[in-house]
């Protein structure tokens, strides 16, 4: 680019570009676009405007001997799958036993393991747009944990929650947050927003607008839904109606910047699908948008959906028996028009239990690839 464009001008051009990869080759061109690209201004700029959307499948291969494999297949979410080719994408090797994915925020995938080397449970944060990552150690196991990257002040956040006493009438609890910019561990409060009953979470967290949500569940038949703001760093616990409250099952998702809750009925072939409302009150906080009925036969163990497309399209998970060996399929669903559509993901001996949609960012752009507090560093792989 001429030296005699003004440097404003170049940063306006530079903004419109919205591939990360060009992004990353263009920071090679001179050190004022470097030190630009490079800026949390320039970062937060591109998270908000660029719409390059991805789907995000993970699924544990079965091994010899018995041994389980992670394996990540990753599309491009635009409007024709038939475009575009699942392509195998691999996180850098880690010293993990084995390796589960949480959520993802801002394009960051947050994958939590075992290290071998020395026991310990370990938080990886992986943003396969630029092939970054760090991995931060965790000083215990907790019950639940969620990550995510607080609005204000673009920072990475990881929050995790243990049960210190329980007894069959009240429950005390512990909560630390890992801030990457500061990069230590810190108390939070936790007395004011988690239930003195016992309860137990779900695995799944969702991360939507700075807030990261999970679903728990007590003895005898109720949900509720917990909530760790980002910003504010206060946990909450989240109003929702008795019929989701009793529900036999309660999962939750995203869509369109708001928190989906899939409730499923004691009839396996119906689920409910509620939305929650921005500016709802605790009476009208989530309102159900549809229902999906699933085909019924007699080779179907199972039936979920999973997540949304981003042009609203449900992706259900269905686990059929055929030829005497589980079969997992993936489908898109269209509300509308009740249409269904095999997405071409058919997985035999294995088990495809989740999924994630991210945008391209750059975020972790400026990080070492390494384990805080550690001189192990992760082998970044090619292929991504």
């Amino acid at each position: 680019m001429s030296a005699n464009i003004p440097f404003e001008i170049q940063e306006e051009i530079l903004k419109r570009v919205l591939s990360t990869k060009s992004l990353i080759r263009l920071r090679s061109v001179s050190k004022p676009w470097k030190s630009l690209i490079d800026s949390s201004e320039f970062i937060t700029h591109h998270s908000i405007n660029t719409q390059r959307h991805h789907i995000l499948f993970e699924y544990k291969s079965v091994l010899n001997k018995g041994d389980f494999a992670d394996r990540y297949l990753s599309i491009v979410d635009g409007d024709s799958f038939s475009e575009h080719k699942f392509s195998s994408i691999v996180p850098p090797t880690l010293p993990f036993s084995v390796a589960s994915v949480l959520d993802c925020s801002h394009g960051l995938l947050c994958l939590c393991g075992c290290n071998p080397l020395n026991n310990k449970r370990l938080i990886l944060v992986w943003n396969p747009s630029i092939r970054k990552s760090v991995g931060i150690p965790m000083p215990y196991r907790p019950i639940v944990l969620g990550c995510g990257v607080c609005p204000k002040t673009n920072d990475i956040k990881i929050v995790t929650i243990t049960r210190i006493d329980r007894c069959l009438s009240e429950t005390a609890w512990k909560g630390e947050i890992f801030t990457l910019s500061i990069g230590a561990w810190r108390s939070v409060p936790t007395n004011l927003g988690l239930p003195h009953k016992p309860i137990d979470f779900s695995y799944n967290q969702v991360v939507v607008d700075g807030v990261i949500y999970w679903v728990s569940y007590g003895l005898g038949t109720y949900h509720v839904i917990i909530s760790f703001n980002l910003t504010s760093e206060e946990l909450l616990e989240v109003v929702v109606p008795d019929s989701l409250a009793h529900a036999r099952h309660l999962s939750i998702s995203k869509l369109d910047g708001s928190l989906v809750v899939f409730k499923c009925n004691e009839d396996p072939l119906v689920c409910d699908v509620w939305m929650m409302n921005k500016n709802g009150d605790s009476f009208s906080l989530f309102t159900k948008q549809f229902s999906v009925s699933f085909n019924s036969c007699i080779h179907t163990l199972f039936n979920q959906p999973i997540g949304f497309r981003k042009n609203g399209q449900l992706i259900t998970k269905h686990i059929r028996m055929r030829n005497g060996r589980i079969q997992i399929t993936l489908e898109f669903y269209d509300p509308g028009s009740k249409r269904r559509n095999g997405i071409g993901i058919d997985v035999n001996h294995n088990s495809i239990f989740w999924m994630a949609t991210y945008t391209e960012s750059l975020h972790l752009l400026n990080q070492s690839d390494s384990i805080i507090g550690s001189p192990i560093l992760f082998v970044s792989n090619p292929n991504l």
